[in-house]
């Protein structure tokens, strides 16, 4: 059976309403300018959904070439949560692109497939130096359970119409 290619695979118009709804939300209850779920190709990322909240600088269908140092990028390379409560008191991001936009903390979690391949992230950044409490982090967690088995059941569809298409071809 061929794999299955994952950077291929379209997210469906319901799906991505859905998470819409997440991105609004988290940036509502938290209080953030910016709730973002992004999506990683080969050699860039982009935002995938955006919050529709005040002072966003984020448009869906921004992007930006892997290795400028995005807070995303280093969630997707350790596969772990991200937590920078304030990005100008920590030089290791002092060029990171997303203070540019004003935006100076950051929480963040991978997003994956069922295969273990990275689908990319869910975040919130605010403008000012943010702790993130530990309620926010749950909701973060809560809505990544939610958007992985969304995943899981688009992935598992992609791996069962393969598997029709190989059995095709061996009968015919």
């Amino acid at each position: 059976m061929n794999k299955i290619k994952t950077l291929d695979l379209d997210i469906p118009d319901d799906m991505e309403h859905g998470w819409q709804n997440i991105v609004d939300l988290l940036a509502q209850i938290t209080q953030v300018p910016a709730a973002l779920i992004m999506r990683v190709h080969s050699n860039y990322i982009e935002v995938f959904s955006t919050s529709h909240s005040e002072n966003n600088p984020y448009n869906k269908g921004d992007s930006e070439k892997l290795g400028n140092g995005l807070y995303c990028e280093t969630v997707m390379e350790s596969q772990r949560r991200l937590l920078v409560p304030y990005a100008l008191k920590a030089p290791s991001w002092e060029n990171n692109p997303d203070i540019e936009l004003g935006l100076v903390s950051y929480c963040g979690i991978p997003l994956l497939w069922p295969n273990g391949e990275i689908f990319g992230t869910i975040c919130i950044l605010d403008s000012k130096e943010n702790h993130y409490t530990p309620t926010y982090i749950k909701l973060l967690e809560s809505f990544r359970t939610s958007i992985e088995s969304q995943l899981k059941t688009l992935f598992q569809h992609a791996k069962l119409a393969q598997m029709n298409r190989d059995l095709k071809n061996r009968v015919y």
